[in-house]
C-alpha cells in the first residue's frame, strides 16, 4: 500500500517512472558490467593522454548507470542488453570525466600559484606558472578533441 502511494506520488510530481514490480537485477552481472565499463573508460582516457583515478571513473559509471536505470527508455531499461546504448553512455561518461578532471587540474594549479605568489617564492611561482600553462594546454587540447569527436 505504501509503495503504491509512493508510486502515485512520484507519477504526479513528474519523477522518472519506477521500474516494474518483479523486475530483477542480477547483481553479479551488474557489477561485472560496471567494472568492465570503468576499465574501458580508463583505457580510453589514457589513450587520450589523461590519467583518471579508477575510483573517480567507477563512481561516474555508477552514477550514470543509476540515472540510466531510472530512464524508461534508457540502455538499462529492458531485459535485453543494449550494447550500443551502453557504449554511448560510456562515451558520455568518458568525455564528462576527462573534462571535469582537467578543470580540476587547472583550478588546483591556480590555487597553488596564488599560494606561491602570496608567499613570494619566485622559484615556486615559475614552477606553478609552467604547471598552470601545461594544465590549460591539456584542457584546451582535450576540449578540442571532444568537440571534434562529437
Amino acid at each position: 500500500m505504501k509503495k503504491q502511494a509512493a508510486t502515485q506520488a512520484r507519477g504526479t510530481q513528474g519523477y522518472a517512472a519506477e521500474r516494474e514490480a518483479g523486475d530483477q537485477v542480477n547483481g553479479f552481472l551488474l557489477c561485472t558490467l560496471i567494472s568492465e565499463s570503468a576499465k574501458r573508460i580508463k583505457k580510453n582516457a589514457e589513450r587520450a593522454g589523461e590519467s583518471l583515478p579508477m575510483t573517480m571513473v567507477v563512481r561516474a559509471v555508477l552514477r550514470s548507470y543509476r540515472i540510466a536505470a531510472r530512464d524508461k527508455y534508457g540502455p538499462l531499461s529492458s531485459a535485453e542488453l543494449d550494447v550500443a546504448g551502453i557504449t554511448l553512455l560510456n562515451d558520455k561518461v568518458l568525455k564528462d570525466e576527462i573534462a571535469r578532471h582537467t578543470r580540476d587540474r587547472v583550478r588546483n594549479s591556480e590555487i597553488r600559484l596564488a599560494h606561491a605568489e602570496n608567499v613570494g617564492d619566485d622559484a615556486r611561482i615559475r614552477v606553478e606558472k609552467d604547471g598552470l600553462e601545461h594544465a590549460i594546454a591539456v584542457r584546451d587540447r582535450l576540449g578540442r578533441q571532444s568537440t571534434v569527436a562529437v
